[in-house]
C-alpha cells in the first residue's frame, strides 16, 4: 500500500492573511517519505498565496515493522512576501528612489532674455550656472535603479567571502540577470550596466545553510547622447560622462561664454564576471 494523503474536514482555517490546509497522511512510517509525499501531494499556491517550505508533520502511531503510520500535517500558505526562504530559493527586493545627478550642459535650451525683456539666443546656450569664469551646474533628482538579492546557500556552495569581496564595486562583464523564485521576477542587466556595491550575510539555518544578500545598482547602457552640438556615440552604464568647455563669444553682447568642446567618456570601475556569485 502507498502513502495516501487526505484532506481533513477541520481544514483551510484563516488567520490574518495565512490560511493553513490539515491533513492525514497514511502508508508509511518514514517520516523523510512521508514529508516527500506532502509536498509533492498539495498545491505550491492556493488563492494567490504561496505554500510555505516547512509543513509540520507529527506521527500519531508508527509501525515500523510493517511499514504503516498515521500522521496528521498542518500545510500554511502566506502572501509572497511573508514565505520563508527554503535552500537555493532567491529573492528579489528593489527600488527607484532617492537619486541624484550633477549636470552642467542642459538637454536642450529653451529660451534666453536680456533686461529689455526680449529672446536672446547666445553662442554656447545651455551651460548650466556659468558665473562668467566657470560652469557650475546642477543638482537634479534622476531615477536610481538599485535593487538587493537575497539567497539561502545550501552547505558548502555560497561563494566565499575572497570571491565576494573580490567582486565588490565591480561592473558586470557580461549579461546578468536573476529570477525571484517566488514572484518569478527576472531582471536581465546588459555588460557594463550592473555594479555590484558589496554583500551582508544575513542568517544561518540549523541545516547549515548560509542567507547572504547582494546589493546592486543599475545604470542603462546610452547610444548617440546630445551633449551640445557634440553625439557621443555610445557610453556604458557605469562609464563617467564629463564635458569640457570652451570660451564662446557672445557677440551680440560682447561677452565671453562658454560652449562644449569635449565630450568625455572614461571607465571608472574595474569589471568583473558576476557567474561567481552564484545566483
Amino acid at each position: 500500500m502507498g502513502i495516501e494523503i487526505a484532506e481533513q474536514f477541520d481544514s483551510r482555517e484563516w488567520s490574518g492573511n495565512d490560511v493553513t490546509l490539515r491533513y492525514k497522511i497514511t502508508g508509511s512510517a518514514d517520516d523523510d517519505a512521508v514529508r516527500t509525499a506532502l509536498l509533492a501531494g498539495t498545491p505550491t499556491s492556493y488563492n494567490g498565496m504561496i505554500r510555505q517550505p516547512r509543513p509540520s508533520l507529527e506521527c500519531v502511531w508508527a509501525d515500523t515493522v510493517h511499514g504503516d503510520g498515521l500522521w496528521e500535517a498542518r500545510v500554511v500558505y502566506s502572501l509572497p512576501d511573508q514565505v520563508e526562504m527554503d535552500v537555493g530559493d532567491v529573492r528579489i527586493d528593489w527600488t527607484t528612489r532617492g537619486g541624484s545627478q550633477h549636470v552642467t550642459q542642459a538637454l536642450e535650451h529653451i529660451q534666453s532674455y536680456d533686461s529689455s525683456g526680449t529672446v536672446s539666443l547666445l553662442e554656447g546656450a545651455g551651460a548650466i550656472n556659468f558665473d562668467g569664469e566657470t560652469v557650475q551646474g546642477v543638482d537634479i533628482p534622476c531615477p536610481v535603479f538599485a535593487f538587493t538579492v537575497t539567497k539561502r546557500f545550501a552547505t558548502g556552495t555560497a561563494p566565499s567571502l575572497a570571491t565576494i569581496y573580490a567582486l565588490t564595486d565591480h561592473v558586470n562583464n557580461a549579461q546578468f540577470s536573476v529570477t525571484d523564485s517566488i514572484t518569478g521576477e527576472t531582471i536581465t542587466l546588459n555588460a557594463g550596466e550592473c555594479l555590484f556595491e558589496g554583500a551582508d550575510k544575513v542568517g544561518s539555518g540549523d541545516d547549515g545553510s548560509t542567507e547572504i544578500a547582494f546589493s546592486f545598482e543599475a545604470s542603462p547602457n546610452k547610444t548617440n547622447i546630445a551633449v551640445g552640438d557634440i553625439t557621443v556615440a555610445a557610453k556604458k552604464g557605469w562609464e563617467y560622462l564629463s564635458v569640457e568647455h570652451r570660451d564662446a563669444v557672445d557677440t551680440g553682447r560682447n561677452v565671453v561664454t562658454k560652449s562644449p568642446a569635449y565630450a568625455h567618456v572614461d571607465r571608472v570601475f574595474e569589471t568583473g564576471d558576476f557567474s561567481g556569485l552564484a545566483l
